[in-house]
């Protein structure tokens, strides 16, 4: 009998949810079922009872032992018993799980495959040889490979964008096996710098010759004793050294390589990463995991599609009520801005739906509850009303106090789609968890900005003050109010064009720093195929459960009766991680210039973010983040950290010229006056536009855009001088036949000529 089957036989009111079962307490007077029962990956049984009792207590009223809830099957090897530090998936070209390696403390390695029942066999016999990341290999197949001795420095080098690989077993196990995947690339072999090292330099290097396009073997200079490629790192080699050397480096010819009996220089690698990597979906938590990519495969669409959004909706849920505590000084919220870029037809938008659905879904219940309490406010003012009349009839005369008012109920919207500074300070002054702005099409937020203002820059401002949660102060039109939000916490979702991304941008954004704080992704297009998979109520209720308990976590109030976030702290191995991706990333950065730097910069916080989000959504009553969870937020920034670089190559950092910066300029006028309603007069650009400080700057501006045919001239009577009007043709006219695109062009002249 498996762990989990002898557990569920011992307790009552057994039943399914999600992916595992909820069951009445046995170690407590339980009537609700308050136990939660899970099968792990390798068939242990994971126990929580939400009313606080320990396992220990749970699995003694049981009548088990500890040992019970692993089964005879699952036990841990010998060699289990040490202290694990890294385990590393071998896996074949479709992405199935083949063997693993596991790294133990102190120093050991061993080898390990599925049993097929969630427990392991600790051997590899019989399973077919393959090199460390083969599917990463396949879907880079331009790229320069770099194969090195250990998975720790495979590793290393993805964290700087190259494509590496090694053999399971360490020095002197590769075998032609490994070669015939690397048939037709360029390769460059990293020794360790012992005798070892060499050897199996040249072991690889022989493999190799005949097969590979090229080969380069090269010894990092300064190595010491039996140091690796990751050591070189961490003694301050860089990217551009690293890329020197293998430019400078000879190839192998197609005969005995040479013994390696001294340094040799070595290969390079383009500054941008040219092929998409998957979205690293395995260091999500599970029941979010298990939502993206049941959705995935209902949509059949890449799982970033899904996961973009949905990150931001969870940190949404989460908003003020936890930040992480890197040190007393410094504090990151969970607040994400996601973005998916991709074409139209790309599902793009039905994965956006199915990732902000349960939100919405929990903000419609909770806006049929408003609307109740609203009915039953008014029946209290009517009762206010006829108690207020009897005072003033007869209690005013005996001094008695007036009848209290009731309050108005406030509606604490959780999804908004208005992009108005004032509208969502409105909202987030009934709001104090904060809120998520979801928009399908995330053009119009970024042409909304000082849309109706002629002080340039002031949204963009909030709005970058929000990303770190600031405080939000805005006068409303007229000054009649000020609205003050302590702590404006908005968490961002959409989708939008490669095309409209490079628009809106341009140099603008790239420059105020509202470019570096998107966290963008942009799978590769690929052709729609039916599927029959479809996503099952399980699935969105596992996710709805999850995202009402991150609604309700509790935030205490400080002496001004506001409610303030609670801060958790690292666990120590936790903050012994985070210092060392703190090093390493800053000193990425310190090589890195411009667009890309800043990015960087952005990207540390993120990591500490999506570390505090992985925790709560992995268990919302976490006091500390742990070990795991940093690890998810460094693994997910360093995935962003790579799109980054791909879609900043592909939008030329937003500072070209020419016709390209000249078609970014119309396109984000037209972006204004298509938020405005699609028309707009030469008046209207002038004042609010800051970029046209004169008519004769904002007519021509309207000219270009007219020639462009992507509107046109209008003369409007108003009772006394005629007016010329500005409309867009895409939001007045949908005909875009030659003869109607005829049609406009001369109306176009005509205008001019008025």
């Amino acid at each position: 009998m498996k762990p989990v089957e002898t557990v569920l036989a011992r307790v009552n009111n057994s039943h399914k949810q999600g992916a595992g079962w909820m069951a009445c307490c046995p170690a407590h007077e339980d009537n609700t079922p308050s136990l939660s029962i899970t099968e792990g990956e390798d068939g242990k049984v994971l126990l929580k009872c939400f009313a606080g009792c320990s396992v220990e207590s749970v699995v003694t009223a049981m009548g088990l032992k500890m040992s019970d809830l692993m089964g005879p099957d699952t036990k841990p090897a010998p060699s289990q018993t040490k202290r694990i530090l890294g385990i590393y998936d071998y896996q074949d070209e479709s992405g199935e799980l083949l063997s693993q390696v596991v790294r133990y403390e102190p120093k050991t390695f061993r080898q390990r495959r599925p049993n097929g029942s969630y427990g392991w066999i600790h051997n590899v016999q019989g399973v077919r040889v393959v090199p460390y990341h083969l599917p990463e290999l396949l879907a880079s197949v331009e790229d320069i490979v770099f194969v090195v001795e250990g998975e720790k420095d495979v590793h290393t080098l993805e964290s700087i964008g190259c494509v590496a690989t090694c053999n399971a077993g360490g020095a002197l196990k590769w075998t032609n096996h490994h070669a015939v995947h690397l048939k037709n690339r360029d390769v460059v072999i990293l020794p360790d710098n012992d005798e070892k090292g060499r050897q199996h330099a040249e072991q690889v290097a022989h493999s190799l010759l005949g097969i590979a396009r090229a080969v380069k073997v090269v010894s990092l200079p300064g190595l010491p004793q039996k140091g690796d490629v990751s050591d070189w790192f961490a003694a301050g080699g860089t990217k551009e050294q690293l890329r020197k050397l293998v430019h400078d480096s000879p190839r192998l010819e197609n005969t005995a390589p040479p013994k390696l009996e001294s340094p040799i220089p070595a290969p390079s690698l383009p500054p941008k990463i040219e092929s998409f990597r998957p979205f690293p979906i395995e260091v999500v938590p599970k029941v979010a995991r298990e939502f993206v990519i049941a959705a995935s495969k209902a949509l059949g669409c890449d799982s970033a599609y899904i996961a973009l959004p949905l990150l931001a909706v969870l940190a949404s849920a989460i908003g003020n009520a936890r930040r992480i505590r890197l040190k007393h000084s410094w504090r990151e919220p969970c607040i994400v801005w996601a973005v998916v870029v991709g074409e139209s037809g790309t599902l793009k938008s039905p994965a956006f739906d199915l990732a902000v659905g349960p939100l919405r879904k929990r903000q419609a219940i909770a806006f049929q509850e408003y609307q109740e309490r609203l009915y039953r406010h008014e029946q209290d003012l009517q009762l206010y009303q006829a108690d207020f009349d009897e005072w003033k009839r007869k209690g005013r005369k005996n001094s008695e106090p007036p009848p209290d008012k009731p309050e108005p109920p406030q509606w604490q919207q959780v999804v908004a789609e208005d992009t108005t500074v004032e509208a969502l300070a409105d909202l987030l002054d009934c709001q104090p968890l904060g809120l998520l702005l979801a928009r399908d099409e995330l053009s119009g937020w970024l042409a909304s900005f000082d849309a109706y203002k002629a002080s340039k820059g002031a949204d963009v401002a909030h709005w970058l003050s929000m990303h770190r949660g600031g405080e939000l102060l805005v006068n409303r039109k007229g000054g009649k109010k000020l609205v003050r939000v302590a702590s404006a916490s908005v968490s961002i979702c959409g989708g939008i064009q490669p095309a409209r991304l490079t628009d809106a941008l341009g140099s603008e954004h790239f420059e105020n720093g509202l470019a570096a704080r998107l966290l963008l992704a942009m799978p590769p297009r690929t052709p729609k195929q039916w599927t029959d998979d479809d996503l099952t109520e399980a699935d969105r209720a596992a996710l709805e459960q999850l995202l009402d308990k991150l609604l309700q976590l509790p935030m205490p109030e400080d002496e001004q009766g506001e409610r303030q976030p609670v801060d958790l702290p690292l666990t120590n191995d936790a903050k012994r991680r985070w210092v060392d991706f703190y090093n390493a990333h800053n000193k990425e950065q310190n090589d890195l210039s411009g667009e890309l730097a800043a990015a960087w910069s952005k990207l540390e916080g993120y990591a500490a973010r999506l570390a505090l989000l992985c925790e709560l959504v992995h268990n919302p009553d976490s006091e500390v983040v742990g070990i795991d969870s940093i690890e998810a937020g460094i693994t997910l920034a360093r995935w962003f950290a790579d799109e980054a670089v791909r879609i900043y190559a592909g939008l030329g950092g937003g500072g070209d010229t020419g016709a390209a910066k000249d078609k970014r300029e119309l396109n984000r006028v037209a972006d204004w006056i298509r938020a405005r309603g699609g028309e707009a007069t030469t008046r209207d650009v002038q004042r609010n536009l800051s970029n046209y400080k004169t008519s004769d700057e904002a007519e021509n501006v309207l000219d270009r855009l007219a020639k462009s045919s992507q509107g046109r001239w209008e003369v409007r009577e108003t009772g006394g001088r005629p007016a010329r009007v500005f409309c867009l043709v895409d939001t007045t006219d949908t005909d875009t036949t030659p003869e109607n695109v005829e049609k406009h062009q001369l109306m176009s002249s005509v205008g001019q000529q008025c």
